[in-house]
Order: C-alpha cells, then structure tokens, then sequence
C-alpha cells in the first residue's frame, strides 16, 4: 500500500503514522517543534494524548469534555450530526448547556470537491471555562476534537496539511486530486491516475480512494425509470468513458488504427463507389470497402438506440457521439464503437408460465407474451404428465426483462408429451433476469 508512514517539514516538525496489515490507520503522531501529540484510532473511539476525545453513534457521536487540569472526563455530550445526500457533515447540533436548548455546534458548506467555503461555517466546542462552567465556546477548526466532514472522512489539518484520508489515499481538496497513484489504475486506464470519484461529482461518491460509488437511490432509479433524468445522465457519462477508452485503444494498438485510417483513406479515395473500392482494394490489400458497410451498419444501430432504446441506452450513445468529437475522431467512429455495446446492453422482455413441477426460477423463457398466445401449452411444449414424467400446469406467469448478452440460447420450444412446440423460446439464467413480475395465469 502507497500510505505515507512520515512527513516532515522544516524545523523539526513530521506527522507520523501507523496501520495494521490490512492499512486501516492505528495512530498519528504530530511533532510541532518539542510538543508531541499522538492520536489513536481504536474502532471509532478515538484519544489523543492518552485522552478519550469521543466515540461514534447512530446520529453522530458522544463528546468525552475534559476539565483544564482533568485526565478523566467531567462530562459526557450526545451531539447529532446532519449529513447530506453524499455523506457530507453539514451540521452538527446538541443541547447547551447553559440554556438547555438545542444549538448548533458546526455548520459546513462545501465545494464540489470537498474545500470548504470561507463564509458561514460555524466552529463551536463543548468547553469548560476558568470557573468550571461547562458552555459552547468559539474556536477555530484546528481546536475541534471531531474533523469528519467531507464524505465521512477525517480532515488533517496539523502542521498546515491540509488533505482528508481515505482508507488507501490521501486526498488534497484544494485541487480535487489524490495525493498518490490509484491502486486500480490498470482496470481504469481511460481514468486519470490522481482523479477523484473519477471526476463525476454529483453522480456518487468515493469509494476507500480506490473508485466510484454509485449513489444508491441513483441506480435505483435507472432500474425503476430506465427513461427517465438519472438514466439519462448515467448512461451519458458511460458513453464518454467509452469514447476515452476507444481513443486510448487507438494509441495502445497502432498497427489497427492505421489499417482502419489507411480503409477510409482508400474509401475516400474511390468517393465510397463500391465498384472502385473493390478494384482498389484487390489492388492494395485493404478493406474499405467492409469498412464502409460497418460504418453505414453503426449509424443505422446508433439511431435505432437513440430512437428506441431506452434512457440509459440513448444517453450512452449519445455520450459517446459527443466524447469522439471532442477527441476528434468524429461520429462516424464514435457510432462504429458504441453500436455493438449497445447491442449487447440492451434489454429484451421476457416471460415464463409456471406451476406443479415447473418452478419459477427455471432457465427456459419467451420473448412471446403467452397471453397473446392461442393454445400456449401446445406451442410452447409444456411438460404435461407424459413421458416427461412431470407437469406444469401453467398457473402462474412471470413478466422481466434480461440483456440480450445473458441469454444463452435462442430456439424454437422442442416437442414434448404430444405438444407440438415451435414457439420462440431463450434459455436464461433465471439470476440474469430482472425487474420481475408474478401473475395469475390460468
């Protein structure tokens, strides 16, 4: 792991650090000079200086208050946390002391990549004063006992610092970069090696310092609107990342592209006559011609999505028309590349009549809705009692959807117990089918 275990600065200052094998961080040791103050984690209790400083809840955290002279604590505070969308600590409250009233201890506002803004951003602590009145006194961020505010995650601001630490990275928010290389850099190479979240704020958060988390309530709502907003935009995103990765592959592999430049070249060359690209190409060895007709086939695919997929689908298509253009390669190549993903990715409805011995999770399916079906058990070459030895008696009917890339098989039902068969059917997975629906059948 890439955790830095000491920084040191000028005159005799270093922040020191320890963790277990697995990286999780056990202590933080400040030298300022001769003053030395170390800081333990021990499962969210968290000392410094030998000293209980708090400890976590539910709804934020118990605050252990200390007296000037006190080693043991003199009182103990609930303070509640209020935390946005994307984990972020925007407010923290408890009950003061003074007027036995709630009251705000924190406020925090933030930019996109976590820096906080210079303006209204309350700093208060729990405190005994000179005469041993326990009050919410002013303080500045460096005198919090309690520092994690950006996605749950603990500011370190000794020594001037400045950066969060995530479990594998450390993560400077002035300039939205990581402050070491990302440990999955070979599974994301379209990605910057220092990027974080990927650069898709608003769409997760991040997930350790290793990569992107989807917000949950934002794939949920893909999968309950595949047309609507969210869909959209994710599958928009995932169309530039497929632009980035068509341009990355044209670099990593040179002699392809230049066959594919050399295909246009000869096409342009022969004003896309299908007469002279042959003759050309029989002449020079290319395929311009091929290259042509997938070229024409993509487009064709790439409106089709546009025009019936659904919205994960268009805004995928749609991401990457506009990531190849910005990279210059054009629409034509970006259609040529996203066509087949599309494909693939794209669902198709499914049904399967169950019942007796017939489960629901089996892997034989129908594109056919068998409610629009005459004599469905005929067609469909139900086991009915025959020599199958077993019988569904078509009781119940399920209605999902699954991607064309996890079916199976595609063919037409086999004759079984005197039914004749013919009917569409697609052997599935039954895990890869989704959004699934039970009905009364017959």
């Amino acid at each position: 792991m890439d955790l830095p275990v000491k920084i040191e600065f000028s005159n005799n200052r270093y922040i020191k650090y320890t963790y277990d094998a697995a990286g999780t961080k056990w202590s933080k040791q400040v030298a300022d000079n001769s003053k030395q103050v170390k800081t333990e984690y021990i499962n969210g209790f968290q000392y410094k200086a030998g000293k209980l400083l708090f400890f976590p809840t539910a709804e934020g955290y118990v605050k252990a208050v200390y007296e000037d002279t006190g080693n043991s604590p003199a009182a103990y505070r609930y303070v509640y946390t209020y935390k946005d969308h994307l984990g972020n600590n925007r407010l923290s409250y408890t009950l003061n002391p003074v007027t036995n009233k709630v009251d705000i201890l924190e406020e925090n506002n933030y930019y996109p990549f976590g820096l906080t803004h210079p303006y209204n951003n309350t700093k208060r602590e729990l405190k005994f004063d000179t005469a041993g009145n326990l009050q919410i006194m002013q303080v500045t961020e460096k005198e919090l006992g309690f520092k994690y505010y950006y996605q749950e995650q603990e500011r370190q601001n000794e020594l001037n610092l400045n950066w969060d630490s995530f479990k594998y990275r450390n993560y400077d928010y002035a300039i939205g970069r990581f402050m070491s290389i990302d440990p999955l850099a070979e599974k994301y190479a379209y990605n910057s090696t220092y990027a974080f979240q990927e650069n898709k704020m608003g769409l997760g958060t991040e997930l350790e310092g290793n990569e992107l988390q989807l917000l949950p309530w934002l794939t949920a709502d893909v999968v309950a609107h595949p047309n609507g907003v969210g869909a959209h935009a994710l599958g928009f995103t995932q169309g530039v990342i497929n632009s980035v990765k068509g341009a990355y592959n044209a670099v990593t592999n040179p002699v392809q592209t230049i066959k594919g430049i050399g295909n246009m070249m000869v096409a342009g060359a022969a004003n896309m006559n299908p007469a002279q690209m042959l003759t050309m190409d029989n002449t020079l060895g290319t395929d311009s011609f091929g290259t042509s007709m997938s070229m024409t086939q993509s487009v064709v695919n790439g409106v089709d999505a546009v025009v019936n997929g659904n919205g994960l689908e268009r805004g995928e298509i749609l991401g990457q028309i506009s990531g190849t253009i910005a990279l210059g390669e054009g629409a034509g190549a970006a259609l040529k590349g996203a066509s087949t993903l599309i494909k693939a990715n794209r669902t198709t409805k499914v049904y399967r009549v169950f019942g007796g011995d017939a489960k629901a999770n089996g892997f034989s399916w129908t594109p056919k809705n068998p409610k629009t079906v005459s004599n469905f058990r005929d067609v469909a070459g139900l086991p009915s009692g025959g020599e199958s030895g077993s019988m569904n008696t078509a009781e119940f009917l399920i209605k999902g959807t699954v991607k064309n890339k996890n079916i199976i098989k595609k063919r037409a039902a086999l004759p079984l117990d005197g039914n004749k068969g013919g009917l569409p059917e697609y052997i599935i997975d039954p895990k890869n089918v989704k959004n699934k629906n039970i009905t009364k059948f017959n």
